[in-house]
C-alpha cells in the first residue's frame, strides 16, 4: 500500500535530497477548513504523514501496512480508518494499491482474525488482481535471504529497529546501487541482521542509529561497513568489525571518563606497583 501526498511540493520543494528533516506546516493547521472535523489524533496522522513523506521525499509517496501505521503514529484503529478517509475525500492524499487507486469509501476496518492486526485499508479486488499480488510477494520472498523464523515475523521487530533497517539500506545502495534486486538486500533482511548486531553488542536503539550516523560520516566506513551482516565479521586483530567502530566512536571525554572508572574501581597499589 501507498500514500501520496497530492501537491508535495507545498510541503516540501527539496526534490533533490534522498530525505529532509523538515516540511511547510502553515501556522493557521489549527484553522484549516481540509481538516475540520478531525480529531487531535487524526490531525496528528496527518502531520505523522506529512513527515514521512518527507523522510522518504519521493514526490510525496511512501509505503506503509496498517500495522505499521498505527504503531508508529500512535493513533487507534478508527482514528487512521477515519483519517485516511477524511484525507482521502479532501484531496489531501491518494491511496493506492500498486497501480489501483483506492476511494475513500473502500477505507474500511477489517475484523480481527486468529489474533492477527488487520489492514485496515483493504477491499475487495478481483481475482485477477490478487493473483498478480501474489505473485508479486511471491517474487519478493525468492529475492530474500532465508531468515529464522524468529526474524521473519515483523512483529518481533519494533518500530525503531524496523526504521534503522530502511535507513540502513538507503545508505547501502547509495554505495552500492547494482545490488537493489540483489538476494537478502531489502529492509526485513537488513532489520534482522541489525538486530543480531544490536542484541550482541549491547547497544540499544540510541546507539545503533549513532553507529549508522558514524558510518555514513566516515569517508572509510561508508565504504567499507556497507551491508550490516559483516558489522559480527572478525578481521585480523581479532575483533569484530562492529567492536572497531564503536572504539574509534569515543570520544576524548568518553576514554577519559573510562579511565577514571578504572582507577576507581581498581585495587589499590604502592608506590613499587605492588597490591595492598
Amino acid at each position: 500500500m501507498k500514500i501520496t501526498i497530492n501537491n508535495w511540493a507545498k510541503y516540501n520543494p527539496r526534490h533533490d535530497l534522498k530525505s529532509v528533516p523538515w516540511v511547510r506546516v502553515s501556522a493557521t493547521i489549527g484553522y484549516d477548513r481540509d481538516l475540520h472535523g478531525l480529531s487531535s489524533g487524526q490531525k496528528w496522522l496527518w502531520v505523522f504523514c506529512l513527515c514521512e513523506a518527507g523522510r522518504e521525499n519521493k514526490d510525496g509517496v511512501f509505503g506503509y501496512t496498517t500495522k505499521w501505521l498505527i504503531d508508529a503514529s500512535g493513533c487507534t484503529e478508527d482514528e487512521v480508518v477515519g483519517g485516511l478517509n477524511h484525507l482521502s475525500d479532501q484531496g489531501l492524499i491518494t491511496i493506492t494499491n500498486g497501480s489501483d487507486r483506492i476511494r475513500s469509501d473502500k477505507i474500511v476496518s477489517v475484523p480481527v482474525t486468529n489474533g492477527s492486526v488487520p489492514n485496515v485499508t483493504e477491499r475487495n479486488v478481483t481475482k485477477r488482481n490478487e493473483t498478480k499480488r501474489k505473485k508479486r510477494e511471491k517474487k519478493t520472498t525468492r529475492g530474500r535471504a532465508p531468515l529464522s523464523s524468529h526474524d521473519l515475523e515483523s512483529n518481533q521487530l519494533s518500530i525503531m529497529e524496523w526504521s534503522l533497517g530502511e535507513d540502513w539500506l538507503s545508505h547501502a545502495l547509495r554505495e552500492m546501487p547494482w545490488k537493489e534486486n540483489a538476494s537478502g538486500w531489502d529492509s526485513a533482511t537488513f532489520a534482522a541482521q541489525l538486530l543480531k548486531v544490536k542484541n550482541s553488542s549491547g547497544l540499544n536503539d540510541e546507539g545503533m542509529r549513532a553507529v549508522l550516523d558514524f558510518i555514513s560520516a566516515s569517508e572509510f566506513w561508508t565504504k567499507n561497513a556497507v551491508s550490516p551482516k559483516g558489522l559480527l565479521n572478525k578481521g585480523k586483530s581479532g575483533l569484530r568489525k562492529i567492536d572497531t567502530i564503536l572504539s574509534q566512536m569515543k570520544t576524548p571525554e568518553m576514554r577519559r571518563d573510562e579511565k577514571l572508572l578504572e582507577w576507581a574501581n581498581g585495587p589499590e597499589r604502592n608506590v613499587w606497583g605492588e597490591l595492598v
